[in-house]
């Protein structure tokens, strides 16, 4: 019998193979048995070509980046645990508790009335929550706000990026978990620009939530709450902007206009 090498791609390795299987086996002799780990199918290439995609269009980094991130998340993890053990108790804010049902039940129920009556859709709902988390971002900031949420008016909730990554919540239920709430007017909202921001909020609701971005290491399409409610407007900074690596809650005051203030509540 004759020997042939051939060398075939991998997109028609899994039909050549049935092809050499099909002829009798005293004419053709395979030296080396084909296997289904060897073959290359369409729906891998279709597989292949979505990742090659997906790394494109920053949707997915690769395992290389990935080892590198999560090297850097492991050092700064190291760093910020330092950082609160040397952290003076003194200086540390406490958890907060929050009151009374009754008084708790009235001071939303006034919150809520004035949000529905200043707001618009695309504002920014800058809080200071009851969560330890709340206390922690508070802590480390050095500033007294924690969390930010996109006010959509049309539907009477709040778009949010949490652990659990982006989500809606009810207006009512927003303004009852925080103990504190400023309503915050973007610089870059205008008739035109509210209704496209907003509906780009609403289609990155289910993304997953950006705990490297938090730190600096932003993850390509995950959020925190505040890299939400500016990335929202990236399509109108202006070129001289300079926004920081890492923004938060607090700090959004800078790029645009307080337009209430509950004050903390008693």
């Amino acid at each position: 019998m004759r020997q042939v090498l051939l060398e075939v791609s991998d997109t028609i390795y899994h039909r050549f193979a049935e092809i050499i299987r099909s002829f009798p086996k005293n004419q053709v002799r395979i030296r080396e048995e084909f296997t289904d780990d060897d073959f290359f199918s369409d729906q891998d290439d279709k597989a292949y070509q979505k990742a090659l995609k997906e790394l494109a269009d920053g949707e997915a980094v690769s395992l290389d980046e990935l080892e590198k991130e999560l090297l850097k998340v492991n050092t700064m993890k190291l760093l910020c645990c330092i950082l609160l053990f040397l952290t003076p108790g003194c200086f540390a804010q406490p958890q907060i508790k929050p009151p009374d049902s009754e008084l708790h039940q009235a001071q939303s129920l006034r919150y809520e009335q004035e949000i529905r009556r200043l707001g618009m859709t695309g504002d920014w709902l800058v809080t200071r929550g009851y969560h330890a988390t709340d206390t922690l971002v508070v802590n480390v900031t050095g500033i007294p706000l924690s969390h930010v949420g996109v006010y959509d008016s049309e539907i009477g909730q709040v778009i949010e990026a949490e652990g659990k990554g982006i989500h809606t919540t009810r207006l009512s239920e927003f303004v009852n978990k925080s103990y504190r709430l400023l309503l915050i007017r973007p610089k870059w909202s205008t008739s035109e620009t509210r209704q496209k921001a907003i509906e780009r909020a609403r289609a990155l609701i289910g993304k997953s939530y950006d705990f490297l971005g938090t730190i600096g290491f932003n993850f390509p399409s995950r959020y925190y709450c505040s890299e939400l409610a500016i990335d929202i407007y990236k399509e109108w900074h202006g070129q001289s902007e300079h926004l920081p690596n890492v923004i938060t809650p607090g700090e959004l005051y800078l790029w645009g206009t307080i337009l209430y203030d509950s004050q903390p509540r008693n």
